[in-house]
């Protein structure tokens, strides 16, 4: 079976390529970077150049090809970005998709894209959904809701750093999933007949809210993060002054994701053992993840300090 994957060098991408290769399939690498992904290609993968905002670059691609995995995306902050990339080229490339009759397409969404009309990232994801459920391609969609968030860059880093951490009202929780296992489970759909043509929903079992996450950052680094709150309605009403001007469209449709925090509660929801030989207690839940990120990390900060302490003696003497 050969996989053709979309996104290969970001986070998801690069757990699905692994997972792809330990499992005996071939996967093909769309890139447009040769140099940029030749980890990849050391790694077993077959890169090629494509561009998705070039489509009569991935025709040729699709030769040969049985499944095609879409983790690509570009960066939620341009509206302009996701504009050409996520919605004009992804229209066109599932056109190509349906006429070169591929197998199976899988495509990552997040929850209740349907609920946020004014969030362009999550209203260009659903609009992808509709094209995919009215097409005649064999699909996966997989839904997910925290897995997509940098959580490291949101809050660890910052707490290490003694950086701001600006909290908003808190109307649910997240819900983890670490990326490494959204690609074990993508993989395997793959061996699963009864995944094909469904929308899958997938949450970790433990709700996380924002304070939670910044307690167990406390307790894991020995460091007091430095918290301001801002209320819902003051980022609202500044996403409504962004959205006035072109040149602030990404602060706009960043500010627009306060909307996330003001969802009805997402009940989660356990892999379909008929489905998935996955189980959840298989996964690695949120906690996990940030203990070894910093046990990680101090390592490396003492590490750094001691090397900083050597040198200043060697100066001394």
């Amino acid at each position: 079976m050969r996989i053709l994957l979309f996104g290969g060098t970001g986070t998801l991408g690069r757990h699905i390529v692994l997972k792809s290769l330990r499992s005996g399939y071939k996967i093909r690498c769309v890139v447009r970077n040769l140099s940029k992904a030749k980890f990849l290609q050391n790694w077993g993968a077959e890169i090629v150049y494509g561009d998705l905002t070039k489509i009569e670059t991935i025709p040729s691609l699709l030769k040969d090809v049985d499944i095609v995995i879409d983790a690509s995306t570009s960066r939620s902050e341009s509206s302009l970005k996701l504009k050409e990339i996520d919605w004009e080229a992804k229209r066109k490339l599932l056109k190509l998709i349906e006429i070169a009759e591929i197998r199976h397409f899988i495509f990552f969404s997040l929850l209740t894209s349907e609920n946020y009309k004014s969030v362009f990232f999550l209203k260009v994801k659903r609009g992808i959904e509709k094209l995919i459920y009215s097409s005649k391609i064999d699909y996966t969609i997989f839904k997910f809701d925290g897995f997509l968030q940098n959580l490291i860059r949101q809050y660890a880093i910052p707490i290490l750093e003694k950086e701001r951490i600006w909290i908003t009202d808190e109307s649910r929780p997240f819900f983890y999933l670490d990326s490494a296992d959204v690609a074990t489970i993508c993989l395997e759909s793959l061996r699963s007949k009864n995944a094909k043509n469904k929308t899958v929903t997938i949450t970790d079992t433990k709700p996380w809210f924002l304070t939670d996450i910044i307690n167990l950052c406390e307790n894991l680094s020995g460091q007091t993060a430095v918290t301001s709150k801002i209320s819902n309605g003051v980022l609202k009403l500044l996403q409504q002054i962004a959205n006035k001007f072109e040149w602030s469209w990404s602060v706009s449709n960043s500010l627009s994701f306060v909307k996330f925090l003001e969802c009805e509660k997402i009940n989660s929801q356990k892999l379909d053992r008929g489905m998935f030989k996955v189980k959840m207690q298989e996964l690695v839940p949120l906690n996990t993840y940030f203990k070894d990120y910093f046990k990680n990390i101090l390592v490396t900060l003492k590490d750094i300090t001691y090397q900083q302490q050597q040198k200043q003696k060697d100066i001394l003497f």
